[in-house]
């Protein structure tokens, strides 16, 4: 869920500070790692990544993870994945994101834009937030969804009605029944002329009146 009007500070959010590369780039920093040791990182905001997180090598060694750890992705070629002991976001602590290897497109971004990355951030990891951007776009509160929005049920699409179109059925009859005009007029089509086409004799003078 994404707001974008000024709100006041939620009770339980976390501000995360902002940063805009040449590009329009989106940029936080956050931090990798384990419970115990997390070493600062920075990534780049891609919602068009379903994935929570894409990092290089460099930011898989960061999080202390080792690149023969990472396993292949089913039916993706060479495309590995592996599971990030935790990322730093704010106050937030979120632990076991799963995530994406591949220097490539990380490294597509680090030339296209000219900054040193270690990694990217994709729609799933912002699925389960409430996200507001505040002060100009500069901050970004993160909140945990409520619970209900959480466990709503899915939409049951074969039980539904289908729409009531009886409005525009008695449109229809009554587009039907209107007289049709000549293009371009707006007036209905001339009935056709009695007897034939032919002049009809002349109406007789009223009683009393002189011709």
């Amino acid at each position: 869920m994404v707001r974008n009007f000024e709100a006041p500070p939620p009770p339980e959010a976390t501000a995360v500070k902002l940063n805009y590369v040449r590009g329009g780039g989106m940029l936080l920093r956050g931090a990798v790692g384990s419970t115990a040791s997390q070493v600062p990182a920075s990534l780049l905001i891609d919602t068009s990544i379903p994935f929570p997180v894409a990092l290089d090598d460099g930011g898989w060694k960061k999080a202390g993870v080792p690149l023969s750890s990472l396993r292949l992705v089913p039916n993706q070629g060479t495309l590995r994945q592996g599971v990030l002991p935790l990322l730093r976001l704010g106050a937030f602590d979120v632990p076991s994101v799963p995530g994406l290897a591949g220097n490539e497109p990380v490294k597509e971004r680090e030339d296209g834009l000219g900054i040193e990355l270690d990694g990217l951030v994709g729609s799933g990891l912002f699925a389960s937030f409430r996200v507001t951007l505040v002060d100009g776009g500069r901050t970004m509160w993160l909140e945990d969804l409520p619970r209900e929005a959480l466990n709503q049920a899915p939409i049951d699409w074969t039980t539904d009605e289908p729409p009531d179109d009886s409005n525009s059925e008695e449109l229809d009859k009554d587009d039907d029944a209107a007289p049709v005009g000549k293009p371009g007029k707006g007036t209905s089509a001339a009935k056709p002329p009695a007897n034939n086409g032919k002049a009809g004799a002349p109406p007789k003078a009223a009683a009393g009146a002189k011709p």
